[in-house]
């Protein structure tokens, strides 16, 4: 969904027939990825048998999902603690965005509040420090106008690593190699 945001973002300039143009193709995109995904899963796994794959994806993935839908088919009461939370991370939620809106001092930008307790932030905080550092430092010595020159330049890293993704996947398919990845599962 990254890359799908990214490619929205690139799109900005574009006239409206255009965009919807686009907006189907990711639509066809995820939809022709899901069904490619999925029948290559259960060839991979018939072919080389799940066991001999990443174990993650056949025994300790599907663990997890069982053993928390058996907690939620047995339920004892209301959970009033997570209640207070979803509705409390609501309603600061709800305040940040209101304050990032109507007033021009805050500091704080809304979506550092649901990323900051996410699972995955251990792992992205350094780039969205630095994606904010690089930012500041443009708007204060090359302004506006330079804050607008310099994004041709950080939508065309988007782009690289999107044609690094796609470049890999494709040596991949033709050398037969399965090792070059971009993330690593554990």
């Amino acid at each position: 969904m990254a890359m799908c945001a990214n490619g929205l973002k690139l799109i900005e300039a574009m006239d409206i027939r255009s965009r919807r143009t686009v907006f189907w193709g990711i639509v066809l995109a995820i939809f022709v990825g899901a069904l490619g995904s999925c029948w290559m899963v259960f060839h991979l796994a018939y072919k080389h048998g799940s066991m001999n794959m990443v174990g993650w994806f056949f025994k300790g993935g599907p663990a997890v999902v069982y053993n928390q839908i058996a907690r939620t088919l047995k339920p004892t009461e209301v959970d009033w603690p997570g209640l207070s939370f979803f509705f409390g991370g609501g309603l600061v939620m709800t305040l940040m965005m209101w304050a990032r809106q109507r007033l021009g001092w805050w500091p704080v930008h809304p979506i550092g509040f649901p990323i900051g307790g996410n699972y995955m932030m251990d792992r992205v905080w350094l780039n969205v420090f630095l994606a904010w550092a690089i930012k500041s430092l443009i708007l204060r010595f090359a302004g506006a106008s330079g804050y607008r020159s310099s994004q041709a330049f950080f939508l065309g890293l988007i782009v690289g690593e999107s044609l690094c993704n796609g470049s890999w996947l494709v040596i991949d398919y033709f050398t037969g190699s399965i090792r070059n990845f971009i993330f690593a599962i554990g």
